[in-house]
């Protein structure tokens, strides 16, 4: 009877490992994935946002500042290595982070401001749920399976697309960067009009002055700072002037607009009107060209 005892004992001891504790290791291991599945298909409310004030918006670009600073290896070595750094644009963007009216123009800035760290590893996330479940970077786990984190996240994104709709009556001009070029790329691929400069400023300098949405990368081939692409619209923003040439050599100018927060809509495919080939085509009179 007591041998009986025994191995009932030396059983259980053997079964308790299998049937609970190694289901609860598994389950342990897995509970990032299994919240996250399960916030997929049940998400959170919004959560309540208010307009942030400028003490508020001021702390959170110091912050981000600040983790920059003595968290990213190289954010001090870009300046002499590519002869721009955020390191010199604080007072720039601090400037404009006091300037902004609401949430979404806080974003905008925000936004801008990690553009300008020339690194594919450096960025703000765009807020939306089910973005921080594919970073596979550290901590995104964790942050994907928090409610609360999504939560804000819905929220944010809803804030961010109600803001952009401002801008979805504009016609936008936008010049991708193509071997180190900004091409006019109509709506079949062909590539008609090359930006020279925007301002009277060459468009190589204008882009590591402009503030904008879009990257700002190195171009080893070209051996050049370049962006990814640069966006001009027909009426919000600031008043400027371009310069383009055609395949053909014929230059010709118009006046556009440049504004960040149109610029940021137009990059969220939010809304808006991509300029036609119609939009950039040259009449040329006598020695006067006109882009209609």
């Amino acid at each position: 009877m007591q041998n009986k005892k025994r191995k009932m004992l030396y059983l259980i001891i053997f079964i308790l490992p299998v049937v609970v504790i190694l289901p609860a290791v598994v389950l342990f291991q897995l509970r990032y994935h299994i919240l996250t599945v399960f916030n997929h298909y049940i998400p959170p409310h919004p959560a309540q946002l208010n307009e942030l004030s400028p003490e508020e918006k001021e702390a959170d670009f110091q912050y981000c500042y600040e983790s920059l600073l003595y968290g990213h290896p190289a954010i001090n070595d870009y300046a002499e290595i590519f002869g721009t750094a955020i390191t010199g644009k604080y007072d720039k963007y601090k400037t404009l982070i006091k300037n902004t009216n609401n949430n979404y123009e806080f974003f905008c800035v925000m936004d801008a401001f990690m553009q300008e760290i020339p690194s594919f590893h450096t960025d703000l996330v765009f807020p939306e749920k089910n973005a921080y479940a594919y970073l596979q970077c550290f901590g995104s786990k964790r942050i994907s399976a928090d409610r609360g984190t999504l939560s804000s996240a819905v929220r944010w994104h809803e804030t961010i697309m109600e803001g952009a709709e401002r801008f979805q009556d504009a016609v936008f001009y936008s010049y991708e960067c193509i071997d180190g070029s900004y091409w006019f790329v109509d709506h079949s691929g062909n590539e008609d009009f090359v930006l020279i400069d925007a301002g009277g400023i060459p468009v190589d300098e204008y882009i590591t002055s402009a503030v904008s949405p879009y990257r700002l990368w190195y171009d080893g081939k070209n051996e050049k700072l370049c962006r990814t692409r640069i966006v001009f619209n027909d009426r919000y923003g600031e008043e400027i002037r371009i310069k383009v040439r055609d395949r053909n050599g014929t230059e010709s100018s118009k006046t556009v607009f440049a504004s960040l927060y149109a610029e940021e809509a137009y990059r969220l495919g939010a809304l808006g009107q991509e300029e036609s080939r119609d939009d950039v085509m040259i009449d040329q009179i006598g020695d006067i060209c006109h882009i209609r």
